[in-house]
């Protein structure tokens, strides 16, 4: 029963789909087990500016759950204060070194995670990233058929506390869509540990014409034909108009 609640508590805080006539993006949740160490945030921080934050924990279980939490209570208020995917990394790299103060040694493989973090500005049609180890994020525009691999930052956030961080901008075409997801969906467990990256990007080239819902649902039930899922899975999507 507690861990039912708490697993409720968890979806509960997921963000809700936008839908507006400059973006639109769904999010989809699959935990390997009742609690989930991925998670996922979005929100508008102004006027057609919006942030898209994915962060995948080391390591599974009830401590992975209880850091996802931790960080998510941090997140909101987080990014009304600073604005830009640099220092966002800098406040959750020091949320991580407080977090496991005067933990024992050994458990210090757990205090790190990958991530992407982006801003999007839907009237200058201008995209902000980091991406902190998780695997590429794509960017696919129909107007020029151009297929973009979202991969270029640094280390996972809480490895190092001095972090060479690069941020890459640029700009997008109407229409674009973009995917963003944790390695749960393309790593096959043990014995094979095969890593599909592969097979996702091409399977999201070949969804690319459903509706956003549709495609989430086509990708994760692509990668549970393969084998029994022990891995968190996150995933969101969505279009840029």
């Amino acid at each position: 029963m507690s861990l039912r609640i708490a697993k409720d508590f968890q979806l509960s805080g997921l963000p809700l789909s936008i839908n507006k006539q400059d973006i639109e993006v769904k999010g989809l949740s699959q935990p390997s087990s009742e609690l989930s160490g991925d998670l996922f945030y979005w929100t508008e921080i102004g006027d057609r500016t919006y942030v898209f934050i994915m962060i995948d924990l080391c390591g599974k279980g009830i401590h992975t759950a209880l850091i996802n939490m931790s960080i998510r209570t941090l997140i909101p208020e987080l990014i009304k204060r600073v604005k830009d995917p640099i220092f966002i990394t800098e406040e959750l790299n020091k949320h991580m070194r407080d977090l496991f103060q005067g933990v024992k040694r050994e458990y210090k493989t757990h205090t790190c995670f990958t991530a992407f973090i982006a801003y999007v500005d839907t009237k200058e049609r201008r995209i902000e990233y980091v991406n902190f180890g998780l695997p590429s994020a794509f960017l696919y525009s129909p107007c020029t058929n151009q297929f973009l691999n979202l991969n270029e930052g640094t280390i996972p956030i809480g490895l190092s506390p001095e972090m060479p961080i690069k941020k890459i901008v640029f700009h997008y075409e109407p229409g674009s869509r973009f995917f963003i997801y944790t390695d749960g969906l393309s790593k096959i467990p043990a014995p094979s540990v095969i890593d599909r990256f592969g097979n996702v990007e091409s399977e999201f080239i070949e969804n690319i014409h459903l509706d956003t819902h549709d495609l989430l649902q086509e990708l994760l039930v692509s990668r549970m034909r393969h084998s029994v899922i022990d891995d968190d899975i996150c995933i969101i999507a969505g279009t840029l108009y």
